[in-house]
């Protein structure tokens, strides 16, 4: 029996997620959203959406009223899966380039979507 999206998102290792390429944990985060709330993606305003600001990421616009880590445990996610999913990033050189390159992934998803396109 082959592992759900959720299962191998929670038992990712301490440091699993950083061998990820940012560009490529929207997808993850995208199709964990798909599962977790339908249509999340139509409540999403993309002329506010900055991944690297707590107040106006995709977490941000889907939960009001809590902290980006408040936002996580009630998703039920872990530092690891937030970072694997794309809601997040720790510890890279340019933190401002990364969550540009990771704004626009997520910006890419979410057109897709709306669009009806496959990625």
């Amino acid at each position: 029996m082959s592992m759900t999206l959720d299962e191998a998102v929670q038992t990712l290792p301490t440091g699993a997620p950083d061998t990820l390429p940012i560009s490529s944990r929207p997808a993850l985060g995208a199709r964990w959203l798909d599962e977790h709330k339908p249509g999340w993606y139509r409540q999403i305003d993309l002329r506010i959406l900055d991944i690297g600001d707590d107040s106006s990421c995709v977490l941000a616009q889907l939960i009001f009223g809590c902290c980006f880590g408040c936002r996580v445990f009630q998703l039920g996610l872990n530092k690891e899966s937030a970072v694997a999913l794309g809601f997040v990033i720790f510890d890279v050189g340019d933190m401002h380039e990364a969550y540009a390159v990771l704004t626009a992934a997520w910006v890419a998803e979410i057109t897709a979507r709306r669009e009806g396109v496959e990625l």
